[in-house]
C-alpha cells in the first residue's frame, strides 16, 4: 500500500472496552492517526459490536459468524500497532471481513 494513494485504502475494525472513557480516547486517537496513513477505521465499543453485526446481517451486508474466528483475522505479522507519545498501551488493529 502506498500511503496517500486513494486507490489502495485499507479498512480495519477497532474495538475498545472502557469503563472510564480512557480506552475510547485512545481508540479515537488511533483511528485519527490511521486515517492520516490512508487507513479507514470502523470504531466500536465492545458492548455495541454484537448489535452492529446483527444490523449488518439484517441488511444482507454479511452473514452472522458462527464463531469469533470467522469475524476476526488477526495475524501477528499483519497486525499494526499504533501508539501515541504519551500512551503506554498498545492496541492491535483488527480487520473485519464482510465477505
Amino acid at each position: 500500500m502506498v500511503v496517500g494513494d486513494s486507490k489502495h485504502h485499507s479498512r480495519f475494525l477497532l474495538l475498545y472496552g472502557t469503563a472510564t472513557g480512557q480506552a475510547k480516547a485512545i481508540a479515537e486517537e488511533i483511528a485519527e492517526k490511521a486515517s492520516t496513513c490512508g487507513l479507514a477505521s470502523d470504531l466500536y465499543e465492545l458492548d455495541d459490536i454484537g448489535k452492529k453485526l446483527a444490523s449488518l446481517a439484517y441488511q444482507n451486508s454479511c452473514k452472522l459468524p458462527s464463531a469469533a474466528s470467522d469475524v476476526f483475522e488477526v495475524a501477528i505479522s499483519d497486525a499494526q500497532v499504533l501508539t501515541s507519545p504519551d500512551a503506554v498501551k498498545k492496541t492491535l488493529l483488527l480487520r473485519l471481513s464482510l465477505e
